[in-house]
Formats: structure tokens, sequence, C-alpha cells
């Protein structure tokens, strides 16, 4: 247990490293493409949002996976990686590294405190999300067809929860409020929230971008959430046959709701909301087409675990020079 400590303090100061690095180039990367970003397709830019919410995140596990496979080697009886260069401490899960020192023991506690703040954080923004659901379950009831559930409440809102069952929620207050023909449009926009997964990709976004600047992840999670709305208006809009009656029932649910419109977790989509007027504008202007080739999402796929197998041992190598350097060991 003495060597697996400075071990995993290495490993967590190259994961905050590598989520530092990664947040620069996601912040860079977000700030000077807007005006590229703005001309696509919202289902797009949804894409784009999201893979730099969760980026963060997700690179730096990847990378520090990456940087663990060559010290795997041995295990594998493809030589010992470790035994050639003892002049440095050793990124590996097969050998542990040194004593443990100061800087390792502050690496320690910092990478302690960020993991305890992000599961309580974590566990508040589930607990508060499961708290409506549970709440909206206990006291609603099945609407027409079963197509939707209907809440009792004096305030007009509507919402999609798709994390294990998958609901349409309509408050009774919107669902008298509205004709039947604004009812069916917000439902097959619910329903395209569903289709979407857009309850567990904004759940994904708002808890894996924690290491991003808080001005830059406030700027990236409204971004997903307005392009999450804008494809699944799109979504309604060519189910019902009229991109002017999707508009005309975003008016009408936000002159019923006011000031008055209740406030949802992010996690679960709702009908309304702060992105109204770019919404309505967006419906009444030319629409977009999607003119992107999935085969650059599949060879990028394909091509990128490749690109980092090989680079596996120099980045190995590099990283662990580096952790001496910042970290002054060996």
């Amino acid at each position: 247990m003495t060597g697996a400590l400075p071990t995993l303090g290495l490993i967590a100061a190259a994961w905050l490293g590598f989520a530092a690095l990664t947040s620069l180039v996601v912040t860079i990367g977000w700030r000077t493409a807007s005006a590229w970003r703005s001309a696509l397709h919202p289902r797009r830019r949804a894409e784009i949002a999201l893979s730099a919410a969760v980026a963060p995140s997700a690179m730096p596990t990847l990378l520090v996976l990456v940087c663990l496979a060559p010290g795997l080697t041995a295990l594998l009886g493809h030589g010992d990686h470790c035994l050639g260069h003892g002049d440095h401490p050793h990124l590996c899960l097969v050998h542990w590294t040194g004593a443990l020192q100061a800087p390792v023991v502050a690496i320690l506690a910092l990478a302690a405190s960020v993991v305890g703040l992000v599961l309580a954080k974590g566990g508040v923004t589930l607990l508060r999300t499961r708290r409506v659901l549970s709440a909206l379950r206990a006291t609603g009831a099945s609407g027409p067809c079963g197509t939707f559930s209907v809440a009792p409440s004096t305030l007009p809102f509507s919402l999609a929860a798709g994390f294990g069952r998958r609901e349409v929620w309509v408050s009774s207050a919107l669902a008298e409020a509205l004709s039947p023909r604004e009812l069916e449009v917000v439902i097959l926009h619910e329903r395209a929230h569903l289709e979407r997964r857009d309850p567990l990709r904004r759940t994904a976004a708002e808890l894996l971008s924690f290491p991003l600047w808080p001005s830059v992840r406030r700027a990236i999670l409204a971004e997903l959430a307005l392009a999450t709305e804008q494809a699944c208006d799109e979504r309604a809009a060519e189910r019902a046959g009229s991109r002017l009656a999707v508009a005309e029932t975003l008016l009408a649910v936000e002159r019923l709701a006011g000031s008055a419109s209740p406030t949802t977790p992010y996690a679960l989509p709702a009908f309304g909301g702060p992105h109204v007027e770019a919404r309505v504008q967006s419906l009444l202007g030319d629409p977009r087409h999607d003119t992107s080739s999935r085969w650059v999402a599949w060879a990028a796929a394909a091509g990128v675990p490749a690109l980092l197998w090989l680079a596996a041992d120099p980045l190995h190598h590099l990283t662990e020079h580096w952790l001496r350097l910042l970290l002054r060991l060996g």
C-alpha cells in the first residue's frame, strides 16, 4: 500500500494536467469557432456542445489509460517495460513508484477534494431530478391514449424524462389551455427529446464539464440546451407538417407561462424556457439542412483509438518526465 499511494498520486497528477490542457483547448476552440457553429444544423451544434462539455473529463481519462498501457506489457509476456528506465517515477500499475513525498500528498489531497465535490454535486443533481419525477408520478395520471402523463398543477409546463422510463409530462393547466393542435406540437417536441436521449446527454454534460472555467462551462451548457431545443423543434415541425405551428405554440406557451414558469432541473428538457425568442426566429427563418456526413464521425471513431495506441509509448515516457519535472521527483 505504501507504493500504491505514490502511484495513485502520479495518476491523479497526470489526469489533472491532461484535464487542464483539454479544458484550455476546448476554451480556445469554443471561442474561435462561434461563427462556424452558428451556421450548422441544430443537431450538429448539439453534438459539438455535448463533445465540448464531456471532453475535459473524458479525454484526460482516456489519455491516462493510454499512458498506463505500456506498463502492462509485462503481464502480457512482452517484456518488462519499466526495467528500461529507472531514472524517473513510474506511471505504472505493475511497478509501484517510490516513496510518498510532499508534492504527491498535495496532489492526492487535491484529487480527493475534486472527486468529493463532483460526487456531491452529481448526487445533489440526481436527487433533485428524482424528487421532481417522484412528485409527478405520485400525483399524475395518464393522458389520452397514454402518449403523455398529466400532472395536476396551476403552472403551465411540460417536460421530458428519459433516464430509465421514458415519460412526457404536461401540467393540467397547460393541457387545458392549449388547443388540440398546440398540445400535439408540445407532445411531438417532448417525444423528440426522448428519441434523442437528451435527458441523459444533458445530465452527462452537466456532470462531466466541471473542469471547464465557469463562464465557458455556462456558455457551453446554454448552447447545448438551445441546440437540443431547436433540434426537437425541427423534428416536431417535420412531423406536424408546419414550422409556423411550432413557432405559434412556443409563443402560446410563453404567454401562458410568463413569470410563473417553474424552474426544472437541467437534465429535464422543458418546452418553454429562456430561449423562446431564438427558437421562434429559427423556425420563422429558412430551414437549415444537415449536410454533414456520418462517415467522418465513423472514421474518427476508428482512427483516434488507433492513433492513441501508436502514441502510447511516447506519451507514457513524455508524461513521466513531465511529472518528474513538475513534482521534482527522482
